[in-house]
């Protein structure tokens, strides 16, 4: 049953959000996909301690950042954020 959900949100069976502004982006998101160059100004995790330093990662177009997200705000690029659930 785990491992269902999990392949659903890694194969973006469950929907996601395209993103390509700097609007503060609030779900339960599972996989971050960069469609070109991605920097970012908030990543929050209720699983994982905030990324204190996201204003200084850049997510390189193509790439995939696995995890459990709740907010997503990009500083630049554009995105897909894959739901969880």
């Amino acid at each position: 049953m785990v491992f269902d959900k999990i392949e659903s949100c890694i194969r973006g069976r469950l929907g996601g959000v395209y993103v390509s502004d700097t609007s503060v982006n609030t779900g339960k998101f599972g996989v971050i996909q960069a469609l070109t160059d991605c920097t970012f100004t908030t990543l929050t995790s209720p699983t994982q301690s905030t990324i204190a330093n996201a204003a200084s990662m850049t997510l390189l177009a193509g790439q995939r950042l696995y995890g459990y997200w709740t907010t997503v705000t990009l500083a630049g690029g554009t995105a897909v954020l894959y739901n969880a659930e």
